[in-house]
């Protein structure tokens, strides 16, 4: 897409924005392995904590952000949740989209890890861009982004106030998860755009469930050393106990973000279900389990315990 004359437009409605070091927006991000329910939880985040997010629609314009604000403000509804989605994909123009597009273009943040490198120009107008939206809209800004995982450091100086929504788990049912996702009907698999830890490649990893296993494991590591940098701004939600009581986890969500100062106003137009189902699977299910779980037991040996 052309942005020439969005951008236009966009410089415009910012030509009174001052200049910042930092977003003011609160920020509150979902973090986790792949398959951990990372989405489910994200869900239910949008509809407990009335804040912006990047919808399917506002996607679009991810390199003019204010501009794509004012279009998804204009023709979307509030987005209120079935709690489907496809491999993190939510559907309907107003559904939450983890914008990776939108990371990296402005962040330099990659679903395959890397060392980021924004640009400062782009950075500087970037936390001019999301000034503006905050100052109109006054709301936090929730994400679902996986690969936030990776770079919690960037996002703890970006951001002036920032809350890491950590889903926790058990390593053995989202490794198994995502290799059903990733095979096919004809017994072989294929690679499903993730988030990849940069250990996934550099080791031994060559059967799927080694790879499963790396990549749920390393992630689960990354996120164990962030969390020892970054304690004050964590927040642990077990999936199996969000599932059971979905109003447990919302309260609790809202107690801890009131105790940190975040401002925000809760949802009051949806209603949460009382419960979701939830499967685990045991590492001598079948072959496929058992074959995940001594991966994942050479990588403990090696490398020693994750909290999961």
């Amino acid at each position: 897409m052309d942005i020439g004359v969005f951008r236009a437009i966009e410089s415009v409605l910012l030509r009174n924005e001052l200049d910042g070091k930092k977003i003011d927006m609160p920020f509150i991000a979902v973090c986790g392995p792949p398959r951990s329910g990372t989405t489910l939880t994200f869900q239910l985040v949008t509809q407990t904590i009335d804040g912006m997010l990047i919808s399917n629609l506002h996607y679009l314009f991810y390199r003019t952000p204010l501009v794509g604000y004012w279009l998804s403000k204009w023709i979307t509804r509030p987005y209120i949740s079935n709690y489907r989605s496809d491999f993190g994909f939510i559907a309907g123009l107003n559904g939450p989209a983890q914008a990776h597009q939108f990371w990296r273009y402005w962040c330099d943040q990659h679903l395959i890890e890397t060392e980021p490198k924004p640009d400062n120009a782009r950075l500087q107008r970037f936390i001019k861009v999301m000034n503006a939206i905050y100052r109109i809209d006054r709301r936090p800004f929730l994400a679902g982004f996986l690969a936030h995982a990776f770079y919690i450091d960037e996002l703890a100086s970006l951001f002036d106030k920032c809350l890491i929504i950590r889903v926790k788990r058990d390593s053995l049912t989202s490794a198994h998860s995502m290799l059903m996702g990733m095979r096919t009907k004809d017994g072989t698999y294929v690679e499903i755009p993730s988030a990849i830890p940069k250990e996934y490649r550099s080791g031994p990893g060559k059967t799927p469930y080694e790879r499963v296993a790396r990549q749920t494991f390393f992630i689960n590591r990354r996120l164990d050393e962030l969390q020892a940098r970054h304690s004050d701004i964590f927040f642990e939600a077990d999936y199996y106990k969000s599932c059971r009581s979905p109003r447990r986890f919302a309260k609790r969500l809202v107690n801890s973000l009131s105790k940190r100062g975040f401002s925000f106003n809760c949802r009051t137009e949806v209603k949460i279900p009382e419960s979701f189902r939830t499967r685990r699977v045991t590492r001598d299910q079948d072959e496929d389990t058992h074959k995940i779980a001594v991966a994942l037991d050479a990588l403990v040996e090696k490398y020693g315990m994750i909290r999961e």
